[in-house]
């Protein structure tokens, strides 16, 4: 979705900025689209560094967010080393 969505800025002209990232593959999308000189930016959240599917097994309330924590992907090496990496873009 976020690729589509880059597609359409970039066809557009329109400035765009993504909340919550949570996935390396959406990091990498708006990092080409940066090089392609898009107006695009993004941030995360401090939960998408240290929470992952079991933390809302209970459903605890205090887990709920969104996007929620994505499977194993908020505990792959390179899902977290793309959004650390992303908070210097």
């Amino acid at each position: 979705m976020v690729v589509r969505d880059i597609a359409l800025y970039e066809l557009t002209g329109a400035a765009v900025h993504y909340c919550h990232m949570s996935t390396a593959e959406s990091i990498e999308a708006i990092r080409q689209a940066k090089k392609r000189g898009a107006n695009v930016s993004c941030e995360t959240a401090p939960h998408y560094f240290t929470l992952n599917d079991e933390s809302v097994l209970d459903y605890d309330a205090n887990f709920k967010m969104n996007p929620p924590p994505c499977g194993l992907k908020m505990t792959e090496k390179r899902s977290l080393k793309s959004l650390w990496t992303a908070q210097l873009i």
